[in-house]
């Protein structure tokens, strides 16, 4: 079966994991906030594994550091990705906010 989505990069933003009114709340996997047309790809169970790793950071952090998850500063979040092994592409490449770059296949 072609998945013509499988080899292309998605780079999802940490605002993607935040509620805009609620504090103290991140969401990951399948609930995420996006376009239409980038739901297709972020349903996928590679994408839900890493939306929930980064989620799952940010939390963390967010009880170390004493604030609210929306004031985290991405790039904390970034470093301790690319620390647990995520592959996030170039740092000096990489859009301030993208806390997740994953692509449809598996490894």
């Amino acid at each position: 079966m072609a998945k013509p989505y499988a080899r292309r990069k998605m780079r999802i933003p940490y605002r993607s994991l935040v509620p805009r009114d609620i504090d103290g709340l991140l969401f990951a996997g399948r609930c995420l906030s996006a376009e239409p047309d980038a739901m297709v790809r972020l349903r996928l169970i590679p994408v839900c594994f890493a939306t929930g790793q980064a989620a799952g950071l940010a939390a963390a952090l967010a009880v170390r550091e004493g604030v609210a998850p929306r004031d985290l500063a991405v790039g904390q979040i970034q470093e301790g990705l690319r620390r647990q092994g995520m592959e996030l592409g170039p740092p000096n490449r990489l859009p301030d906010d993208v806390v997740s770059g994953v692509t449809g296949e598996r490894d």
